[in-house]
């Protein structure tokens, strides 16, 4: 039990100091796992304790039962969810991410059920083992950006920013209008229960498709929804696609408005997380408010920010990854 509150106190100190850090996600699920296990070896060794052992031994066994189903389960679901979206959205390469990973998983379980009695067993193996590897990983980073999505910012921001993302030619796709929607009703809002006006800041360039920068599509949008111009600030250089720059841009206006300033950003509930990453690298100590996105994109788009902080932390995924391939390769050189 000790070695449990231990890494919940952890949790704790990491989450308080900084709530954008996948090492909240991994520090939580690991005291979980803890605790779970510190539970399981008190009602084995209590004696008064019997009948709760006939019942973890019941979860055990199902446990044991349902994984293989719920991998399955989970393989078509999302190749449902790959098909659903591509329909909805198109054949570009970031919307097969979803359709990929459950062909992928269905194409691992037949293989592993062919093979792993007579051909290459321990290449299978290995090939599992960095499923789980990365799986956990993934299962940390979803722990990560739920605790972030929890956090809800007071209400006495100076500035609102919205990140901007594609536009139809001078239109706001809804998508995008989602973020600016949720961004509205946090101006209001704030005006209701605190009386204090916020600027909102419509941050993003333009790009090859588009017939005008992201930002003035978002200004008229504002304008439209009844937001005075003077509380609209345009920034419409950023071009960068991972929206580094719309961060450092906008910090770049909210330092000329004012020395002293509170603010937020506002994006789609999927990219939150990362956008928060961003935002420290633009070092704004500022948190973010998530708005709402179509259920069918949102699988897809987890995966794909999943890697993209993969990418973004390369440097230490691969010092996570090569002990572990170097073990595989000991492992096959042993076979």
């Amino acid at each position: 039990m000790s070695l449990t509150a231990v890494s919940f106190l952890l949790f704790l100190i990491s989450y308080l100091t900084d709530k954008r850090r996948i090492l909240n996600g991994f520090l939580l699920t690991i005291s979980m796992l803890l605790l779970m296990m510190s539970i399981t070896v008190v009602v084995l060794k209590v004696e008064y304790l019997e009948p709760l052992k006939w019942i973890l031994v019941l979860f055990a066994i199902l446990f044991i039962f349902l994984t293989p189903f719920t991998i399955v389960f989970i393989a078509i679901y999302l190749i449902r969810n790959g098909r659903e979206l591509i329909r909805k959205e198109g054949k570009k390469p970031t919307n097969l991410l979803s359709l990929t990973l459950g062909v992928a998983i269905i194409l691992f379980i037949v293989s592993y059920a062919i093979f792993s009695q007579y051909l290459f067993p321990s290449i299978i193996s290995i090939i599992l083992v960095i499923a789980i590897f990365y799986g956990f990983w993934f299962f940390c980073y979803l722990v990560s950006t739920y605790l972030y999505f929890l956090h809800q910012p007071f209400r006495n921001k100076d500035f609102i920013i919205i990140l901007g993302s594609g536009i139809i030619g001078e239109k706001v796709p809804p998508l995008l209008a989602n973020r600016l929607d949720k961004g509205i009703s946090f101006y209001y809002k704030q005006i209701k229960r605190k009386g204090k006006r916020a600027k909102f800041i419509v941050t993003g360039g333009q790009g090859p498709n588009e017939s005008i920068p992201e930002g003035e599509a978002m200004a008229r949008y504002l304008r439209n929804a009844g937001i005075p111009s003077d509380d609209i600030l345009v920034e419409d250089k950023a071009v960068d696609t991972n929206q580094n720059q719309n961060m450092r841009f906008s910090k770049e206006i909210m330092e000329r408005e004012m020395r002293d300033y509170k603010a937020i950003f506002v994006t789609n509930r999927f990219y939150l997380f990362r956008a928060g990453l961003y935002a420290k690298k633009a070092g704004l100590s500022i948190d973010g408010i998530g708005s709402k996105t179509a259920s069918y994109f949102v699988p897809n788009a987890f995966i794909r920010e999943f890697i993209a902080i993969l990418f973004m932390y390369k440097s230490v995924h691969l010092l996570l990854f090569i002990p572990l391939a170097l073990l595989a390769a000991a492992f096959l050189l042993y076979q």
